[in-house]
């Protein structure tokens, strides 16, 4: 993700060009003092930048995700490179959390452009690094290009746009890349188990595609049964939480073995709030395609669910439930 290590160092790569007239020594200084005092201006101007990006690099290197907010502005978009857009500060807040979860970054930036428009401003610059993925221990090292675009709000600069890419190929051992599509796949299951948890469904399309393949019987297909789906368990458990055990992917495909908690507040499908608190397991696999989860299928411990809800498995509350999305 995001390539700036603890001891970030900012080069302004900045040149003046004085013209000098040769017609006196008044003349000199009056064609030179303009473009001096200009120089000194932009010269302060990145100089500022300089600062926050320094105050940033510090708040990323100690995983402080308010004080990266602090620097943001009051709508913000970061578009990183292996996820969807964030917009808004909420969505950024949540991109820097799976960022500090994720990743452990490391190297330095490099400012190559700096110029402000009224209250914008925009900087370019390159980063060279080396990054660790959390889960696995693979590292590896990275070229990345940035942009930074900043809003002055309240007089003070803030980031408001922020995108990067790679600059350079994925590094590569034994022909296969560190941070393979295999890497990028668990992510996005992993973050879908985070939607789930925070109730996040708006933010589901970036996530899963549109004819999304549910396997669980009795399920039908596509983006609206699965929101409606997740939607449905929320409201009938509003703790309801899926924590990742194990995760497993090869190719196109994540195995996923997780724990569903939850507490049943509220009435489900036909079945009457109980109030009774539930606890089984499941297992789950997935395909991804084109970045999404495309397919799933999934095994879960649906007999103890029924138990632990005080419901005969001939009278099931969780195949009524599901009966009544497709109304």
């Amino acid at each position: 993700m995001i390539k700036f290590g603890r001891s970030v160092t900012v080069f302004l790569l900045t040149s003046f060009s004085l013209t000098t007239v040769a017609a006196n020594s008044d003349a000199r200084i009056q064609d030179i003092q303009p473009v001096a005092q200009s120089a000194k201006k932009s010269a302060s101007t990145k100089g500022h930048f300089e600062k926050l990006l320094n105050k940033y690099q510090d708040r990323l290197a100690n995983n402080d995700v308010n004080g990266i907010l602090e620097l943001y502005s009051s709508d913000p978009v970061f578009i990183p490179e292996y996820a969807p857009p964030a917009v808004g500060r909420d969505a950024v807040r949540k991109a820097y959390e799976w960022v500090f979860a994720t990743l452990k970054p490391e190297g330095n930036f490099i400012i190559h452009e700096a110029k402000v428009i009224g209250d914008t401003a925009w900087v370019r610059t390159n980063s060279t690094g080396r990054f660790t993925v959390i889960a696995t221990g693979a590292a590896g090292d990275v070229a990345n290009s940035e942009f930074f675009l900043f809003k002055r709000e309240r007089g003070a600069w803030k980031i408001d746009r922020y995108i990067f890419t790679a600059s350079a190929p994925p590094p590569e051992t034994n022909g296969k890349s560190e941070m393979s599509d295999i890497e990028a796949n668990k992510a996005i299951v992993r973050r879908y188990f985070e939607t789930f948890n925070a109730g996040d469904f708006d933010r589901l399309g970036e996530i899963v595609s549109q004819d999304y393949g549910d396997r669980l019987e009795g399920q039908a297909a596509g983006i609206n049964i699965i929101r409606n789906y997740l939607k449905g368990l929320k409201a009938s458990f509003p703790d309801f939480t899926w924590t990742i055990d194990q995760i497993i992917a090869e190719g196109d495909r994540v195995a996923v073995l997780n724990r569903v908690t939850g507490t049943h507040l509220h009435d489900f499908g036909e079945m009457k709030a109980t109030g009774n608190r539930v606890d089984f397991q499941a297992f789950q696999i997935y395909r991804i395609a084109d970045g999404k989860l495309a397919e799933h299928w999934e095994v879960a411990d649906f007999t103890k669910f029924q138990e632990q809800l005080s419901a005969e498995p001939k009278d099931s509350a969780f195949k009524k439930f599901q009966e009544k999305l497709k109304d």
